[in-house]
């Protein structure tokens, strides 16, 4: 027993053995002023906020976890309980007929409720699927079902016309492309072809008429009637040179990936040459008669130049050229109407060009013909006659984009 004056009883805690949850202080409450001494009035201290709440229950755990396992002949999931024969403590094999497979996962704790059931879906079998294309087919016979992809090797000892007429060579191997037989592998020492087209073609030394690749040079030699001309390509550079000897001219064009581009006209008889060039710093003209011209990013524009005009009575802007310093670039488009006339082999006259426009020296140029195996060409001559060819078919298809200069 213990006895206090007064009536203010002085706080006190029980022992550690005695004390309880319930006998630690809940509250706490605040208050402040200008006196050293705490005040022991209650009332100030309000409100009073709680500070710690009474114990929890303990919590819930697991205490062990277990499997079990079914097969189905549909995809609905099983209702059966935990207890029921049909959940087996061994995994089951799905079969064609019993193609679903299911557990069912039971949970056990240490607090009501006691045991937790989830059902759920853990593999289906897979029916076999249909059997693929063959890749490959060695017969004497064309098979009968084609399609894009397959390869044949044709094991007959005689040619044999196939069903969309190619002639099928014993012990060669052909690719179907959808449409046609097309030789897919070929092991031959010699070939001897007058026409050989392909995508691409292997080798280290190839000899063709005319020409030679080698080790990554190309050089070809060629020529059409008084015109004759090579070209070469080796690294990072091609040349190509072309000689008139019926005007006794010489054309050549280089490209350099570091150098730029320059084309040289000579006249093989006087000596002189015009040479034009372009890189990135611009582009120059030079006349050996003593003419020469640039042309820098500020640009150059001369008085002789010349906004697109049109050639002959040809209208719709189908036909017309325009002169830029000493360059002449022409347009020529053909079609119906506009009064374009049918180009034919013998040459198609235009028009005629006026005096600054019209080129040193004759000059014919290839040109674009609509139409399979057509081809075209272009001639300008000293006196402005623009005439137009077309080998294959006369037509009014025709289009040329040409530049040259003139003095």
């Amino acid at each position: 027993m213990k006895l206090e004056p007064g009536s203010i009883a002085t706080p006190y805690m029980l022992s550690e053995s005695e004390v309880k949850t319930s006998d630690y202080p809940s509250y706490i409450g605040q208050y402040s002023d200008f006196t050293a001494t705490a005040s022991t009035d209650p009332t100030k201290y309000a409100p009073w906020t709680v500070f710690k709440g009474i114990d929890g229950n303990n919590g819930r755990g697991i205490v062990s976890s277990e499997q079990k396992y079914q097969v189905t002949t549909t995809p609905a999931k099983p209702v059966d309980p935990w207890e029921n024969s049909v959940w087996k403590t061994t995994q089951p094999t799905t079969t064609s007929t019993n193609k679903y497979l299911w557990s069912i996962t039971r949970t056990t704790f240490n607090l009501a409720p006691l045991t937790q059931d989830i059902v759920e879906q853990k593999a289906v079998y897979g029916d076999k699927g249909t059997d693929g294309d063959p890749g490959k087919i060695v017969s004497d016979t064309e098979p009968t079902t084609r399609f894009k992809g397959l390869t044949w090797k044709y094991s007959g000892t005689a040619d044999l016309t196939a069903s969309d007429g190619t002639v099928i060579k014993p012990n060669t191997e052909y690719y179907y492309n959808g449409t046609h037989w097309m030789i897919n592998f070929l092991s031959a020492n010699n070939i001897d072809a007058n026409s050989i087209t392909a995508e691409k073609i292997n080798g280290t030394d190839l000899e063709v008429k005319n020409g030679k690749f080698t080790d990554g040079v190309i050089e070809t030699s060629w020529k059409n009637g008084t015109v004759a001309g090579s070209t070469n390509i080796e690294n990072d550079h091609l040349i190509i040179t072309r000689t008139d000897s019926s005007v006794n001219t010489t054309n050549s064009i280089g490209l350099d990936s570091t150098q730029g581009l320059i084309m040289v006209y000579t006249e093989n008889s006087t000596g002189r040459t015009i040479s034009v060039g372009t890189n990135f710093q611009g582009m120059s003209l030079t006349d050996s008669t003593g003419i020469s011209a640039s042309i820098s990013p500020a640009g150059v524009k001369l008085s002789s130049d010349v906004n697109w005009t049109q050639i002959g009575n040809i209208g719709g802007r189908r036909a017309e050229w325009k002169r830029e310093n000493n360059r002449v670039t022409m347009n020529i488009h053909g079609g119906n109407g506009d009064g374009f006339p049918v180009i034919t082999s013998g040459g198609t006259l235009l028009g005629i060009l006026p005096t600054n426009a019209r080129p040193p020296s004759d000059i014919s140029m290839p040109a674009t013909a609509q139409g399979a195996g057509a081809t075209a060409q272009i001639s300008i001559n000293s006196t402005g006659e623009v005439r137009c060819y077309r080998w294959g078919r006369d037509s009014v298809y025709f289009g040329a984009y040409i530049s040259y200069y003139v003095e």
